[in-house]
């Protein structure tokens, strides 16, 4: 369902909620879209840090190789 989803940021909390909601992170990496326009990294990295946030898993961050989502996924997960 997630895929119909057009809009970047509603498109990975879409799986991000689901992965939070089912606690598998595995649901990330079935995001089918590798690029999306304005986000400038793969959207599977957006979704880990979303995850990492909610879960407080600072671990999960590790995931998240571009530097702006790592720095945030950090940040999230100290607060």
């Amino acid at each position: 369902i997630c895929e119909y989803v057009h809009f970047s940021g509603n498109y990975i909390s879409c799986y991000s909620g689901i992965a939070v909601k089912t606690n598998t992170l595995a649901i990330c990496d079935k995001m089918k879209r590798y690029y999306m326009l304005n986000l400038g990294y793969e959207p599977k990295f957006g979704c880990y840090k979303e995850y990492a946030v909610e879960k407080k898993s600072p671990q999960v961050c590790d995931l998240v190789t571009p530097t702006i989502p790592k720095e945030e996924c950090i940040e999230g997960t100290s607060q």
